[in-house]
């Protein structure tokens, strides 16, 4: 929650585009069908895009991923497929049940350069777009793994991201998913907007006295839409402001100063006046 607003492309609440097989195709009708997708259907520029696939892990005793490499050398150069390691290409859903390599797309909003060496750097310009998951096998209580009889695919490409690419800015908060957020606050309560990149990769170490007002903001911008996502899965506002992090997070003071409320000591605060 201490990167949202901070950096260019994380939210307190994201949309995700996906899709799903179950045992009707694989990995080369997933990779195929997504650099399709990107590249003839939303026209991202192919030379921007670099694609990650899982190196193999012996404690896990599962190889490396050479069927998708393979796959993404028919439409990328070898400089743009890159090997990575389980933490950043195998996904499970716990610590037992199904699982299995990923690979993720990644797009450069600079272009006109080899950024292999910022894929998964924490880049703002160089950003994870989809992840490709191709399950295929089954984790037990002990560890082991054991091969699926039927394979699966669950893909995700988060919404605010891809229309970064779309829209061609390198923020996500410039898009027209959050701008009229910003705008809606600049006449409510006269917050200046700035359109700036921030420090690359000093996310954690900014003091809040330094952020830039734009960092201030977006939290709240980011925020709203988990107000107005939540209440469609049942969950109900009150007039009790419930923080999620410690009253002295960067985020919880620009929530509280935002609503116009003295934080409490304890869990959250009460709306004052406004």
């Amino acid at each position: 929650m201490e990167e949202v607003g901070v950096d260019t492309y994380h939210h307190t609440f994201f949309e995700m585009l996906g899709t799903w097989s179950f045992d009707d195709y694989f990995k080369k009708e997933t990779i195929g069908m997504a650099w399709d997708l990107l590249t003839n259907v939303y026209g991202v520029e192919g030379d921007r895009l670099y694609a990650t696939y899982f190196e193999g892990d012996e404690k896990l005793g599962v190889p490396m991923d050479v069927e998708a490499r393979d796959f993404w050398l028919e439409f990328l150069p070898e400089e743009r497929v890159i090997a990575s390691n389980a933490g950043d290409n195998f996904w499970e859903m716990g610590e037992t049940g199904p699982c299995g390599p990923c690979s993720e797309l990644h797009y450069d909003r600079i272009g006109g350069r080899n950024a292999a060496d910022l894929v998964n750097m924490d880049d703002p310009d160089v950003i994870e777009i989809w992840n490709l998951v191709f399950i295929q096998y089954n984790k037990d209580e002990k560890g082991m793994l054991r091969a699926l009889p039927a394979k699966h695919i669950d893909t995700g490409m988060g919404l605010e991201r891809l229309v970064s690419v779309l829209q061609d800015e390198r923020s996500n908060y410039d898009t027209d998913a959050f701008m009229p957020l910003f705008d809606e606050l600049q006449v409510r309560r006269a917050v200046r907007r700035e359109k700036e990149r921030p420090a690359r990769n000093k996310r954690r170490a900014t003091a809040q006295d330094k952020l830039p007002q734009s960092a201030r903001v977006r939290p709240l911008c980011s925020h709203q839409c988990v107000a107005l996502f939540t209440p469609v899965c049942g969950i109900v506002h009150t007039s009790v402001v419930s923080l999620w992090l410690p009253l002295n997070s960067r985020f919880a003071r620009a929530d509280a100063e935002w609503r116009g409320c003295v934080p409490r000591p304890h869990w959250g605060c009460r709306r004052g006046p406004g």
